[in-house]
């Protein structure tokens, strides 16, 4: 059995916002995460944060990180259509390094 999640349909970015990404390196997406979900995306960093020693690469003081790619609701934020427009927009892939 396939447990890959179906295919996203993504739709570009309207002009104004691809144009206000690319001006700004940032997009506000108000509303693209439902309410619904957003107290289980608190709960899933609030139980993820990790301590500094845990990560590869050294973390700043004062920054808390969390391990979250596994909890549902996070990865199902993740292919939600507006974030991936955003993340698969020209101005993002033509960025530099």
């Amino acid at each position: 059995m396939n447990r890959d999640p179906a295919p996203t349909k993504v739709d570009p970015l309207k002009a104004e916002q691809a144009a206000a990404l690319d001006r700004d390196g940032y997009l506000l997406l108000r509303g693209a995460v439902p309410a619904a979900w957003r107290d289980g995306l608190r709960a899933a960093f609030e139980s993820g944060v990790g301590t500094g020693d845990q990560w590869a690469a050294p973390r700043g003081a004062g920054w808390r990180h969390a391990l979250v790619d596994l909890d549902p609701t996070v990865q199902r934020t993740c292919r939600l259509p507006p974030l991936l427009a955003a993340a698969t927009s020209p101005c993002i892939a033509m960025a530099p390094a």
